[in-house]
């Protein structure tokens, strides 16, 4: 069977993460795209987002603010 590819395709772990402020879905992985990695979030039950560098050591949870504070970090100033 011939193998077919995909051009222009890029690898996002999760659901692209909603532009703006919007509230996620709980227990959905979400990506987002940072210089040099992707960052993974998960909304839970209590409200606490948790997230993760794919590559680097960034590891947290908090509220929706800690969250848009940390990719501000990472991607130098602006979500």
């Amino acid at each position: 069977m011939p193998r077919t590819e995909t051009k222009g395709a890029q690898f996002c772990p999760g659901k692209p993460l909603p532009t703006g402020r919007q509230r996620l879905q709980m227990h959905t992985l979400y990506g987002v795209a940072v210089p040099g990695d992707w960052v993974t979030v998960q909304r839970q039950e209590d409200g606490t987002y948790h997230w993760r560098q794919i590559r680097g050591p960034g590891v947290g949870k908090g509220s929706r603010g800690d969250f848009d504070a940390f990719l501000n970090g990472l991607k130098g100033g602006g979500v």
